[in-house]
């Protein structure tokens, strides 16, 4: 889903990913912030899932 043509798509799957702490998603994510075509609302999703995904790592 983060492939996904619709940024729609790819936002909502970042957001899932964060909410669901899955920590093999840092990676993906991260190649999202690295891409050219990325929104405001895309960048600041994907950074607030690294955030969260990390922070989870950190508590066990």
């Amino acid at each position: 889903m983060l492939e996904e043509e619709d940024w729609g798509v790819r936002l909502a799957a970042i957001r899932a990913l964060g909410d669901m702490e899955v920590e093999e998603a840092i990676t993906p994510i991260k190649k999202k912030l690295e891409e050219k075509k990325k929104t405001k609302t895309l960048k600041k999703a994907a950074n607030k899932a690294i955030k969260k995904i990390e922070k989870s790592i950190k508590k066990k």
